[in-house]
């Protein structure tokens, strides 16, 4: 099962991925409270599933997400700078695969938000 387990951990990432991607365009500030305006990848992503509650394929159910976050973040008239974010989720989330588009959805965003442990 934990090979299985991990090939469907790289289908779940994509989404995952979409939605940190927007999360952090949309609303977040590093620890100085500079808005990021580009991302530019994630590295070290680690989900964590709770296999009790998670149905392979079907439904997956994530307690959790930590990774980094390269991104670039304004320094209002002075430009842009890069920064590595230390990142996890607060609350956990549902995925739902999709027999007819092929892929995973998140079912539950609504709460989600991300502690920055950068430091």
């Amino acid at each position: 099962m934990n090979e299985l387990l991990e090939k469907e951990k790289r289908l779940l990432s994509e989404p995952i991925k979409v939605f940190l991607e927007g999360y952090l365009l949309d609303s977040f500030k590093n620890r100085k409270g500079q808005p990021v305006i580009k991302v530019d990848g994630f590295t070290a992503l680690n989900i964590s599933i709770d296999e009790d509650q998670s149905e392979i394929k079907e439904r997956f159910v994530i307690t959790g997400v930590s990774f980094y976050a390269h991104v670039w973040v304004s320094l209002g008239a002075d430009g842009s700078t890069n920064n590595t974010l230390n990142l996890s989720t607060t609350k956990g989330m549902v995925l739902y695969y999709n027999f007819e588009e092929k892929k995973y959805t998140i079912e539950n965003i609504e709460g989600i938000s991300l502690l920055d442990k950068t430091f």
